[in-house]
């Protein structure tokens, strides 16, 4: 028998035996999506960091801080945010937070995200770093609905 007379043999032997050991490995146990969390609660017990959901915004915007909203992937909402959140940001120390609170004062709030463009010392290449971190919710007087 030449060599070319033994590949479709070797190649079905090849197939049985992966078919075989893909029956042996563990299917993985559905992932249960419960949905965005309208209000995540951080609890500290025994050294772990627990995540909870609440059902009201009081009690989530009391225990968790902007930091770790921004870690869990939340965005800061620049129309309630006070000066100590918007620290958190990226590139936002404390002269740009108060700023940004003038600016809201003002302004009577953010209709957008590209009003910030108009604090003094955010530039459009920053509030587009902004942009996945932050979100602008519905003021009065504003032409729709929530905005990022």
């Amino acid at each position: 028998m030449t060599r070319t007379h033994w590949v479709p043999p070797i190649l079905f032997l090849g197939a049985a035996l992966l078919a075989a050991l893909l029956r042996l490995v563990p299917e993985r146990p559905a992932r249960l999506e419960l949905g965005p969390c309208p209000h995540p609660v951080a609890e500290r017990e025994r050294g772990l960091l627990r995540v909870r959901c609440e059902a009201s915004p009081s009690a989530a915007s009391a225990t968790l801080p902007a930091t770790a909203r921004l870690l869990l992937g939340l965005r800061v909402e620049l129309n309630g945010a006070s000066e100590s959140e918007l620290r958190a940001l990226p590139r936002i120390g404390p002269v740009l937070s108060r700023r940004i609170v003038e600016a809201r004062r003002a302004s009577g709030g953010f209709c957008s995200l590209d009003e910030l463009t108009r604090v003094r010392g955010l530039g459009r290449a920053t509030v587009r770093r902004l942009e996945p971190l932050v979100s602008v919710e519905g003021r009065a007087g504003c032409g729709g609905a929530d905005r990022r």
